[in-house]
């Protein structure tokens, strides 16, 4: 640290009143400057300072000590195994301040002994002066024994706080007896109110200056030294008494109005600071820390705690909940970072365990690769393949490795069975078109007049269909289906055609039964078209009770709408013949 350093804080003003930002040196440098702080004569004087190079000092130590184990615990290491690197400095700043404490309480002894005995030469005085008042020897002798004793009180030193007061009183009081009761001559009486009117005028004076002062702490400083003086001036004519007693309380007034001013915007914006810092405790208590599933998320958190800590040192220090406060910033971020620690503990051993899995389903890839059994173990790859997702993460520098081991398995396979099933697929794909030309030309096909020749030429189709070989599993039952469509669309025509027919020669053949023999057709007619809608209302109740969830259930849902039509085109054929029986009788 430069000899000029001193100078270049302007620590002498510090004392006076100009607070120094000690957060912004280093270690050292806060060593260097208590040493700097030591020679000064009276150590009451840089009590505050020191106090604040003390928090300072072990601030920046703890943050440095938290540093170290934020490093230790990121680069894998267990926060219950952590030991701080000893820091030197600590010891010689516990040297400079145990120096500091030990010369401090030597002064203050010295002091309270001083202020003492001059406690002890205070009160023989104002017995002195008891004696002097009583006196009744000639008034010029009095009257220097007096202004001797004046002079005397003025020499001696300051009296313990909690007596000072009683002691003035005392003095005060004597003061005025002496001026109020002994009968002096009056030129004498009124040259002592007139000289010590000029020193109270004068303290009046210098107390109004203080009102322009822009150091509110060196003019409270000054004016307790005015009023000290006060104290020691006699006192002036009666009727000046209450007139420059309250020109001296005005002046002094004005400077405790701007002190108390100075604390109370100080006191606001302390409480402003605790406000800000008690915000950033109440951000970093409500990360919630079991949401925290991921690397991701504890570095953005931990960055967000960091950007917290840095505002932290931002904000001026505080004295008013210091120790409270600071605990529990140091506290929320404790639990933070402890939490971090065991998460990526836990991490390292599960992505030790994940790694094991992989490997497990590496080796059995490796021992299916080989396989001829194309579609077997093409399930089993796939089976693995789904396992593998299912497994968490493993650590970056082994998951690359293990990844291409478990793919190159399985690419191996699969490339194999690619060369072989290769020429399968575009027979397939053949196959498929040839069927969809023939489904075109179903399309396109117009029935003829003979309906002999029709079921022939449809049954050529189907045949035609069923001598193509097989096409790719996935378009087996669409192409069929479309198949079917078409070739139901020509069925549907020739049995309605044939249906009519039935229904014509049924017709003739009634016209030559009896009344009695139409009757009992009517009533079998009539009970088998009761039968077949009680068929068909129980396969309706039962199709309500199915629901489409496999294609084993989509076949049986088919197979009974497919039952429901037959039976009601049955039902159709029932009720025109019973219709054609009602139209004969």
């Amino acid at each position: 640290m430069s000899e000029n350093l001193m100078d270049n804080l302007q620590v002498e003003e510090a004392f006076e009143g100009t607070q120094v930002d000690y957060n912004t040196f280093e270690l050292n440098e806060l060593i260097d400057l208590f040493k700097e702080l030591l020679q000064k004569e009276d150590l009451e004087s840089i009590k505050s300072d020191a106090e604040s190079i003390k928090q300072s000092f072990y601030r920046k130590l703890n943050l440095e000590i938290e540093n170290q184990k934020r490093v230790f615990v990121e680069q894998g290491g267990d926060l219950e195994n952590f030991v701080a690197t000893k820091d030197e400095s600590e010891l010689l700043f516990k040297e400079v301040y145990g120096d500091y404490k030990k010369k401090r309480a030597t002064q203050q002894e010295l002091k309270n002994r001083i202020l003492e005995e001059n406690y002890s030469l205070k009160m023989e005085l104002l017995e002195k002066l008891k004696v002097l008042i009583s006196s009744s020897e000639d008034i010029e002798k009095i009257l220097g024994e007096f202004r001797s004793l004046q002079q005397e009180w003025k020499n001696i030193g300051q009296v313990p706080p909690t007596k000072a007061n009683e002691v003035w009183k005392e003095y005060n009081y004597l003061q005025e007896q002496f001026y109020d009761l002994i009968k002096i001559n009056k030129e004498l009486r009124e040259y002592d109110f007139k000289k010590n009117l000029e020193q109270k005028t004068s303290i009046c004076i210098a107390a109004e200056a203080l009102n322009s002062e822009e150091n509110v702490i060196m003019a409270s400083q000054k004016l307790q030294k005015l009023h000290e003086e006060w104290k020691n001036i006699g006192p002036v004519e009666k009727e000046l008494r209450e007139e420059i007693w309250l020109r001296f309380k005005e002046a002094s007034t004005l400077v405790n109005k701007k002190h108390q001013a100075f604390f109370d915007e100080k006191k606001q914006k302390e409480e402003e600071y605790i406000k800000q810092k008690t915000l950033i405790c109440e951000k970093i208590e409500a990360i919630n820390n079991e949401s925290l599933t991921t690397y991701k998320l504890w570095e953005e958190a931990s960055n967000n705690i960091l950007e917290l800590q840095k505002a932290w040192k931002e904000i001026p220090f505080v004295k008013k909940k210091r120790i409270e406060l600071y605990d529990r910033f140091r506290l929320a971020c404790d639990i933070f970072f402890n939490s971090k620690a065991e998460f990526y503990k836990d991490q390292k051993k599960q992505n030790a365990q994940n790694l094991e899995l992989k490997k497990q389903l590496c080796e059995q890839a490796e021992a299916l690769k080989d396989s001829k059994d194309w579609a077997k173990t093409s399930n089993q790859l796939t089976q693995l393949q789904a396992e593998w997702k299912k497994i968490g993460s493993v650590q970056r520098r082994q998951s690359d490795a293990v990844w291409k081991r478990f793919q190159a398995a399985c690419d191996y396979f699969f490339q194999e069975r690619e060369k072989v099933l290769g020429d399968k697929k575009r027979e397939e794909a053949e196959n498929l078109q040839r069927k969809k030309e023939l489904i075109e030309k179903v399309k396109n096909f117009v029935l003829l007049e003979n309906r002999e020749e029709n079921i022939v030429a449809l049954k050529a189709f189907e045949k035609e269909f069923n001598s193509i070989g097989f096409v790719a599993f996935k378009q087996k039952e669409k192409v069929l289906a479309d198949f079917k469509a078409a070739m139901d669309i020509h069925y549907g025509a020739l049995n309605l055609e044939a249906k009519k027919r039935k229904m014509s020669k049924y017709k003739d053949n009634l016209s030559n039964k009896s009344e009695s023999a139409l009757g009992n057709e009517r009533r079998f007619l009539l009970r088998q078209y009761n039968e077949l809608k009680s068929e068909i209302k129980t396969y309706e109740n039962n199709l309500g009770f199915l629901s489409s969830s496999s294609k084993k259930a989509d076949k049986l849902i088919l197979e009974m709408q497919r039952n429901i039509e037959k039976l009601k085109s049955q039902l159709s054929e029932l009720e025109e013949k019973i219709n054609l029986i009602d139209s004969k009788e």
